[in-house]
C-alpha cells in the first residue's frame, strides 16, 4: 500500500540528463490518498521506455489516478487498472509515445482516459458503473452483472489478477484489477459423509 504522501504516490522518473528509467513493472499496489499537499497523482511514469503498469487499485487524489508524461516516455503499458475518484482517470500527455491502455477501470473520476499523445492505442477501457462490491469500504471488487465482466482482451503480460487469480487466456477477461470470482466457484463443503471402518 502506498498512502498519505505529500505529492505522488508512486513515480518512475529519472533526473539525470540522457538517462532513462526503462522496464519497470508497477503492479499490485494499492495507492490511495497521496498529494497530500494539493499535488501530484497516483501514479506517474516518465523518462522511460517499456515500463508496465497493470492489476493496481488507485483512488483520492488531487491529480490523475495514472498519468503518462513528461521526459518522452514511450512504449508504455496501462493494463487492467482499477481508477476510482480522483481529479482524472488515465492521461497520457503530448510528450508520449506508443503507450497501449487497455482493460482499465476508470469510475467517478471527470475523465476516462484522456490522450494528446502520439501513436497511443487506448481500447477495452470503461467508466461506466463497475458495480464494485463496496467501493465506501474500499472493497472493489466486481459483482455479479457488473458491465466490467467479460469486456476486456486476454493480454499475456496479465496472467493473474491483483490477488493472484488466473485470467483466462486467449478469451475475454475482465476489466480492472479484480478478476470476477462467483460464489458458485468456491470450493463446496463435502455433506453426507459416511465413515467406513477398515
Amino acid at each position: 500500500m502506498i498512502h498519505d504522501n505529500a505529492a505522488y504516490g508512486l513515480q518512475v522518473y529519472n533526473g539525470y540528463t540522457g538517462e532513462r528509467a526503462n522496464s519497470n513493472i508497477v503492479r499490485g499496489n494499492r495507492v490511495y490518498n497521496n498529494s497530500r499537499m494539493g499535488l501530484g497523482c497516483g501514479v506517474n511514469v516518465s523518462a522511460g521506455t517499456g515500463n508496465l503498469v497493470y492489476n493496481n487499485i488507485i483512488w483520492g487524489h488531487a491529480g490523475y489516478g495514472i498519468e503518462v508524461a513528461w521526459r518522452s516516455p514511450s512504449n508504455t503499458m496501462v493494463y487492467n487498472n482499477t481508477i476510482y475518484k480522483n481529479a482524472g482517470g488515465i492521461h497520457i500527455g503530448d510528450d508520449s509515445t506508443g503507450a497501449i491502455v487497455k482493460n482499465n477501470i476508470s469510475y467517478q473520476n471527470p475523465s476516462t482516459v484522456t490522450n494528446t499523445g502520439i501513436g497511443s492505442v487506448i481500447a477495452n477501457n470503461s467508466g461506466a458503473d463497475p458495480k464494485f462490491v463496496d467501493p465506501t469500504a474500499n472493497n472493489f471488487r466486481l459483482q455479479l452483472g457488473s458491465p466490467a465482466i467479460d469486456a476486456g482482451v486476454a493480454l499475456a503480460e496479465v496472467g493473474v489478477d491483483i490477488e493472484g487469480q488466473p485470467r483466462p487466456q486467449g478469451i475475454a477477461v475482465d476489466l480492472g484489477a479484480h478478476e470476477y470470482q462467483s460464489q458458485q466457484a468456491l470450493p463446496v463443503a463435502p455433506s453426507n459423509l459416511v465413515l467406513v471402518a477398515p
